[in-house]
């Protein structure tokens, strides 16, 4: 969106063909703090859920998510 490429997460969900819930719940994710999202990716955790990250990205205080 930043882009100007699609004009809502409805547009970017019927491009991706997903359902805009999935769509909004990792859009969610830009929240992260840069810590734990470094964490998520150098650890490569299979029982990681998007869930667990979204419980994180709630708050966009940083600090709050730690």
């Amino acid at each position: 969106m930043d882009e100007g490429k699609f004009e809502s997460l409805s547009d970017i969900a019927a491009a991706e063909g997903m359902n805009l819930s999935q769509v909004s719940r990792i859009a969610r994710l830009v929240h992260l703090a840069p810590g734990i999202a470094e964490t998520c990716l150098a650890e490569n955790d299979p029982e990681l859920m998007l869930e667990d990250l979204n419980r994180h990205a709630h708050s966009v205080d940083w600090a709050v998510q730690a």
